[in-house]
């Protein structure tokens, strides 16, 4: 067991609950069609996107989605779609590689659902003072994350805060912005 109280999950499959993709439009500056998230799992994030207008689709690993693009490794997938805009909830383990991959395949604007504690630590300092964090969403509330596979009944929040990290090709500075993301009863629904 993990200190979130899941044991990990094959292919770091873990589901968002859509009021962090709600929360990410709502303070997120506009977000234009074109959207890919090339960790799709069940297609939270495209279908909550498209709910708010923004054209998006998504891709995986695995397919679990009927209405994915596609199915491979995000690190094929990136470079041969060409997206402007990645939104995901990648693998924890691999979202440096997402970063990395999404800008040096033409990606403008990359927002990653992470655990907050992916801004401490010494190696952190370093790979952040690149300057490409442009805004940090932090959740006025818990976002709930759990095992995709997890029953509706056993889905749970663990102990994890997580928050969105968008980062972007144009931003050069070692600092960002940030702000809160809204509650639930805050946002409008598409």
């Amino acid at each position: 067991m993990r200190a979130s109280g899941y044991a990990k999950i094959e292919h770091e499959f873990y589901q968002e609950e859509p009021y962090a993709v709600d929360a990410l439009v709502a303070v997120e500056p506009p977000i234009p069609s074109g959207v890919h998230d090339p960790c799709c799992g069940e297609g939270t994030i495209p279908k909550r996107l498209r709910r708010h207008g923004i054209g998006a689709v998504g891709s995986d690993l695995v397919r679990r989605w009927d209405d994915m693009l596609g199915k491979g490794d995000f690190r094929d997938l990136v470079p041969f779609w060409r997206p402007k805009i990645i939104i995901s909830n990648p693998p924890f383990s691999q979202w440096k590689d997402l970063v990395d991959i999404g800008f040096q395949a033409g990606a403008e604007r990359i927002c990653l659902l992470l655990p907050i504690q992916r801004l401490e630590g010494i190696t952190a300092y370093s790979w952040y003072r690149q300057g490409k964090l442009a805004r940090f969403w932090a959740p006025s509330r818990r976002i709930r994350i759990w095992p995709g596979s997890a029953p509706p009944e056993k889905r749970k929040g663990g102990s994890t805060t997580y928050a969105w990290f968008v980062f972007e090709a144009a931003h050069n500075a070692t600092s960002w912005q940030g702000g809160w993301l809204p509650l639930p009863e805050e946002l409008t629904h598409g």
